[in-house]
């Protein structure tokens, strides 16, 4: 389910947008980089990737990486639901580029 305005809600409640600007944005654009990578390595017969193809490989990147983890001890945050949540804000703000750049390495 691609990003939705509950969910921008949420984030926007316990502070985790302000963690996407500033120090880390090259690391999220590195994980969902290979999260898409990723899915369309999968979906091969697919004419292209979706949204919601790249979000559980995204989430599964950012519940193994130690940047997000210490992001998410620092806002004192443990609910699964937000490594989702964040990873459909990351691929709703870079999704242009990630599609545009997804389609030339073909």
């Amino acid at each position: 389910m691609a990003y939705s305005q509950k969910k921008h809600y949420a984030l926007r409640n316990t502070q985790l947008l302000q963690d996407f600007e500033g120090d880390h944005k090259d690391e999220w654009y590195r994980l969902a980089t290979l999260a898409f990578g990723l899915a369309k390595s999968v979906y091969t017969d697919a004419d292209k990737v979706r949204h919601d193809d790249v979000a559980p490989f995204l989430q599964e990147a950012l519940e193994g990486s130690p940047v997000f983890r210490a992001v998410m001890r620092r806002r004192k945050q443990r609910a699964k639901m937000y490594y989702l949540f964040f990873a459909d804000y990351i691929l709703d703000q870079m999704w242009e580029t990630l599609a545009t750049e997804g389609e030339g390495h073909e």
